[in-house]
């Protein structure tokens, strides 16, 4: 179903309390088995909202919804260039595999509607066209909250699609200053230990009637991120997971101090024992790949043109403008 606004109307659409284009598609998706919240459960159907507007009308609403308001006007520059690579980049890939480029949500980037925002406006028509290029080919040109000063690589902590390996999209080969002032730079939660026993018991298969000896760091990247961990039980056998596996296993655990379960950080972590708590303590906000919101906000404080600012987070890129 097309839904259009009458001629001579107000070209918009008030669509949950967001304001969108005057043009939506809803477009009805069936049920499909195995794709649940747990394993072997069928999704249900569902019916996806399409907004099909351009590019730059767009990226307005991404950097509404990405950035706080009152950041400086370089950071939402450079937000604007990673962010618009991205959707070129994504809208590539999908095009033959699904009935939309991206989401409005976490798993492409936050989208606020229409908006009306300045400095949103201005960051746009200040980039208008810029993309991130490397060897001819948009960088898909992820970003995240904060990398705690441990940047990630997309292969490890994204996919390992073709795309992903290159050296934009790599770590850069020491731990960095960036967002040191962020609020989610460092985090900790504790877990209680026999839901976490139980928990890798599940995911094992095996009961794992040793218990838990503890979790350590099997593999860290160049910049020293955790990327695998170990699971060692009191027999002394051990289990490797990556980072990102264990992260997931670990959210879907009831936490000591609210007793419910809930996603953590990001998967730059570590864990110990304490009495009958597995302590997580954890660095950054999401995958840690590209451009770090809480460290571009810093180096826009400093007066970093938007240029350096985005080619420092994605080393040996270049910047292209491809349509005025």
């Amino acid at each position: 179903m097309s839904i259009r606004t009458l001629e001579g109307a107000p070209e918009t659409i008030l669509l949950d309390g967001q304001v969108s284009p005057g043009a939506i598609d809803l477009v009805p998706v069936p049920a499909s088995p195995g794709s649940g919240s747990s394993p072997g459960e069928p999704s249900p159907p569902r019916v996806d909202v399409v907004v099909e507007l351009d590019m730059e009308t767009y990226l307005a609403g991404v950097l509404d919804g990405e950035l706080y308001g009152h950041w400086p006007l370089e950071t939402f520059m450079a937000q604007a260039v990673a962010a618009r690579s991205f959707a070129l980049a994504e809208s590539t890939y999908w095009r033959s595999r699904r009935h939309f480029d991206l989401v409005a949500g976490p798993s492409s980037q936050a989208w606020a509607g229409l908006t009306t925002s300045d400095r949103a406006r201005e960051a746009i028509d200040s980039t208008r066209g810029f993309v991130l290029l490397h060897e001819g080919r948009v960088v898909p040109a992820y970003y995240s909250s904060s990398c705690g000063g441990l940047p990630a690589s997309a292969v490890d902590s994204i996919s390992d699609r073709v795309s992903h390996d290159i050296p934009p999209l790599r770590p850069r080969s020491s731990p960095s200053p960036c967002c040191e002032g962020a609020p989610v730079r460092a985090w900790e939660v504790r877990l209680p230990l026999d839901e976490v026993e139980a928990a890798l018991s599940r995911a094992f298969g095996d009961g794992f009637p040793d218990g838990l000896a503890r979790i350590e760091v099997a593999e860290r990247n160049v910049a020293g991120r955790p990327i695998r961990h170990r699971v060692v039980d009191g027999a002394g056998g051990s289990r490797s997971l990556d980072s990102d596996d264990l992260r997931r296993l670990l959210g879907r655990v009831p936490r000591l101090e609210s007793g419910e379960a809930g996603p953590l950080r990001s998967e730059a972590l570590e864990a110990r024992i304490d009495g009958d708590a597995l302590v997580v303590q954890g660095r950054g906000f999401g995958h840690g790949v590209g451009l770090c919101q809480f460290g571009a906000f810093e180096r826009g404080r400093e007066g970093v043109d938007w240029r350096q600012l985005v080619l420092e987070y994605y080393p040996e890129a270049t910047l292209v403008q491809s349509w005025e």
